[in-house]
């Protein structure tokens, strides 16, 4: 069952158009709204307008949905990919959500469609321009493709997947947000204890362990079933054998 947190002031962090986290207080999306007619000449993105729009109420994944889909074209599919997400403590899920992955941008297919629909035209409409920001920026079809997978836990605290490995069999993995921020956690069974690795985030998608880039986890995930895994120290931990998959 999804939580419903309101937003309170001890609860949020500040709003700012460089790390996209939710207000302190709940009218502040309205009164930054309404003051947006002194300042035509700024504007603001698709991220911080989703960001506004979500915490100017009670977070709530009906909430999430609705603002996603408005402001970034998410599909139903890809949002119902990523719900796990935010079925526990939703309010600071959300918040450390955003946090990693600023700004979100709008689903490029869905940019297309909407440009068809408001020109009235049957044929495609013209590509568009090449956008810096949504070069460099997140779409929510991207995360889901990244995080979806049963092997990701998102949130997981580092105690639960040490209680969920330790029956396991060596080389069972779980791969979860690091506390730290721009960083990867990979818990794996070694004999009999729980080992952990904190993985670097080395692009968009892109993930580093011991020196070695991988172009996701799927990637990561096949090299280091062939090849063990190295301790701080430098002796031979295992391979991976079998991820713990999340529970639906």
């Amino acid at each position: 069952m999804i939580s419903r947190v309101p937003i309170t002031a001890n609860s949020a962090t500040s709003l700012t158009s460089s790390t996209g986290s939710c207000s302190s207080h709940p009218n502040t999306a309205t009164t930054d709204m309404s003051e947006m007619s002194s300042r035509t000449l700024i504007k603001q993105t698709d991220h911080e307008l989703l960001v506004k729009a979500i915490c100017s109420q009670e977070i709530t994944w009906t909430v999430i949905t609705l603002s996603c889909k408005q402001y970034l074209h998410a599909s139903p599919h890809d949002l119902e990919r990523i719900k796990y997400l935010f079925e526990t403590n939703i309010h600071n899920n959300f918040i450390t959500f955003i946090d990693r992955f600023t700004p979100l941008v709008k689903e490029i297919a869905q940019e297309q469609d909407q440009s068809i629909y408001e020109t009235g035209n049957e044929a495609p409409a013209p590509a568009p321009e090449p956008d810096p920001i949504a070069d460099e920026g997140y779409r929510i079809s991207e995360i889901a493709d990244m995080l979806s997978p049963g092997y990701f836990h998102g949130f997981l605290a580092a105690k639960d997947a040490d209680q969920a490995l330790l029956p396991e069999e060596k080389g069972a993995f779980i791969l979860r947000f690091s506390n730290n921020k721009g960083f990867y956690a990979l818990d794996v069974k070694d004999t009999d204890v729980v080992r952990h690795w904190r993985i670097e985030k080395a692009g968009k998608f892109q993930v580093s362990l011991q020196n070695v880039t991988f172009n996701g986890f799927k990637e990561f995930i096949e090299h280091y079933t062939h090849q063990p895994l190295l301790n701080q120290n430098g002796s031979v931990a295992c391979c991976l054998t079998k991820p713990f998959m999340r529970r639906k």
